[in-house]
Protein backbone atom coordinates (compact mmCIF):
# COMPACT_ATOMS: atom_id res chain seq x y z
CA UNK A 1 0.00 0.00 0.00
CA UNK A 2 1.24 3.17 -0.77
CA UNK A 3 2.24 5.74 2.08
CA UNK A 4 -0.36 8.62 0.77
CA UNK A 5 -3.07 5.85 0.40
CA UNK A 6 -2.74 5.66 4.47
CA UNK A 7 -2.49 9.55 5.18
CA UNK A 8 -5.25 10.93 7.09
CA UNK A 9 -3.88 14.70 5.77
CA UNK A 10 -5.58 14.80 2.51
CA UNK A 11 -5.97 18.73 2.14
CA UNK A 12 -6.80 20.37 -1.51
CA UNK A 13 -4.14 23.36 -1.36
CA UNK A 14 -1.77 24.23 -3.95
CA UNK A 15 1.64 23.69 -3.41
CA UNK A 16 2.63 27.24 -1.98
CA UNK A 17 -0.23 27.33 0.13
CA UNK A 18 0.57 24.16 1.56
CA UNK A 19 4.00 24.58 2.00
CA UNK A 20 3.19 27.92 4.12
CA UNK A 21 0.26 25.90 6.30
CA UNK A 22 3.00 22.82 7.24
CA UNK A 23 6.19 25.75 8.02
CA UNK A 24 2.79 27.76 10.37
CA UNK A 25 1.81 24.21 11.62
CA UNK A 26 5.38 23.52 12.80
CA UNK A 27 6.50 27.12 13.86
CA UNK A 28 9.09 26.84 11.21
CA UNK A 29 7.57 29.71 9.32
CA UNK A 30 10.38 32.30 8.09
CA UNK A 31 8.54 35.17 6.07
CA UNK A 32 10.88 37.51 4.63
CA UNK A 33 10.40 40.82 6.30
CA UNK A 34 7.53 42.58 4.25
CA UNK A 35 7.80 46.66 3.95
CA UNK A 36 5.37 48.19 6.05
CA UNK A 37 4.37 45.74 8.33
CA UNK A 38 4.78 46.08 12.25
CA UNK A 39 3.42 44.40 15.31
CA UNK A 40 2.69 46.43 18.46
CA UNK A 41 2.66 45.71 22.12
CA UNK A 42 3.14 46.96 25.21
CA UNK A 43 0.43 47.46 28.34
CA UNK A 44 -2.94 49.02 28.51
CA UNK A 45 -2.47 52.71 28.14
CA UNK A 46 0.79 52.53 27.09
CA UNK A 47 -0.26 54.54 23.86
CA UNK A 48 -0.12 52.20 21.17
CA UNK A 49 -3.31 53.48 19.42
CA UNK A 50 -0.98 56.75 19.49
CA UNK A 51 1.93 54.91 18.22
CA UNK A 52 -0.53 52.80 15.45
CA UNK A 53 -2.21 56.70 14.60
CA UNK A 54 1.49 58.30 14.68
CA UNK A 55 2.61 55.87 12.22
CA UNK A 56 0.02 54.59 9.72
CA UNK A 57 -0.37 55.09 6.07
CA UNK A 58 -4.30 55.95 5.32
CA UNK A 59 -3.67 52.65 3.03
CA UNK A 60 -2.04 50.53 5.63
CA UNK A 61 -4.46 47.09 7.11
CA UNK A 62 -4.37 47.84 10.50
CA UNK A 63 -5.57 45.90 13.62
CA UNK A 64 -6.62 48.25 16.87
CA UNK A 65 -9.01 45.69 19.76
CA UNK A 66 -10.24 48.56 21.06
CA UNK A 67 -11.59 50.42 17.87
CA UNK A 68 -13.14 47.55 16.15
CA UNK A 69 -14.48 46.48 19.37
CA UNK A 70 -15.90 50.53 19.81
CA UNK A 71 -17.07 50.25 15.48
CA UNK A 72 -19.17 47.03 16.22
CA UNK A 73 -21.03 49.12 19.33
CA UNK A 74 -19.14 47.09 21.81
CA UNK A 75 -18.37 49.02 25.25
CA UNK A 76 -15.20 49.87 26.02
CA UNK A 77 -15.43 47.91 29.59
CA UNK A 78 -12.24 45.76 31.09
CA UNK A 79 -11.60 42.99 31.01
CA UNK A 80 -14.13 42.56 28.15
CA UNK A 81 -16.70 39.53 28.71
CA UNK A 82 -15.26 36.28 27.30
CA UNK A 83 -17.75 36.40 24.65
CA UNK A 84 -16.28 39.46 23.22
CA UNK A 85 -12.88 38.51 22.87
CA UNK A 86 -14.07 35.53 21.19
CA UNK A 87 -15.44 37.72 18.55
CA UNK A 88 -13.33 39.88 17.98
CA UNK A 89 -10.46 37.47 17.74
CA UNK A 90 -12.15 35.60 15.00
CA UNK A 91 -11.84 38.80 13.08
CA UNK A 92 -7.92 39.54 14.02
CA UNK A 93 -7.88 35.59 12.76
CA UNK A 94 -9.37 36.78 9.46
CA UNK A 95 -7.13 39.41 8.94
CA UNK A 96 -3.83 37.81 10.02
CA UNK A 97 -4.62 34.93 7.71
CA UNK A 98 -5.07 37.52 4.88
CA UNK A 99 -1.06 39.20 5.46
CA UNK A 100 -0.10 34.95 5.96
CA UNK A 101 -0.58 35.44 1.76
CA UNK A 102 -0.39 38.75 0.95
CA UNK A 103 2.29 41.80 1.23
CA UNK A 104 0.46 44.68 2.01
CA UNK A 105 1.41 46.85 4.52
CA UNK A 106 -0.26 46.48 8.03
CA UNK A 107 -0.17 47.59 11.59
CA UNK A 108 -1.39 45.42 14.43
CA UNK A 109 -1.53 45.89 17.83
CA UNK A 110 -1.18 42.80 19.92
CA UNK A 111 -0.59 43.27 23.86
CA UNK A 112 1.14 40.34 24.62
CA UNK A 113 4.76 40.26 23.77
CA UNK A 114 5.13 36.67 23.10
CA UNK A 115 2.10 36.43 20.71
CA UNK A 116 3.56 39.58 19.19
CA UNK A 117 7.02 38.17 18.64
CA UNK A 118 4.90 35.00 16.91
CA UNK A 119 2.82 36.78 15.56
CA UNK A 120 5.32 39.35 13.84
CA UNK A 121 6.82 35.96 12.46
CA UNK A 122 4.47 34.67 10.42
CA UNK A 123 3.65 37.73 8.69
CA UNK A 124 7.48 39.18 8.50
CA UNK A 125 7.01 42.00 10.55
CA UNK A 126 9.32 44.15 12.31
CA UNK A 127 7.72 44.14 16.60
CA UNK A 128 7.56 47.19 18.39
CA UNK A 129 6.94 47.51 21.88
CA UNK A 130 5.80 50.19 23.92
CA UNK A 131 7.16 51.20 26.87
CA UNK A 132 4.30 52.41 29.49
CA UNK A 133 5.34 55.69 30.93
CA UNK A 134 8.05 55.55 28.78
CA UNK A 135 8.33 58.37 25.87
CA UNK A 136 10.86 55.89 24.10
CA UNK A 137 9.41 53.22 21.63
CA UNK A 138 11.98 50.18 21.32
CA UNK A 139 12.49 47.95 18.44
CA UNK A 140 12.74 44.50 19.97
Amino acid sequence: MLFWMRSSNWQSLCRLCHELKTKYEQGTTKHAKVSGRVVICGESGGGKTFWLQANSDEDDLTWDMDAVASELGMKSTYPRPEHEYRQLRVIRARLLSRLYFGMEPAKVIVSHVGQAKRIAKGIGADVVQIQARCPVWLNV
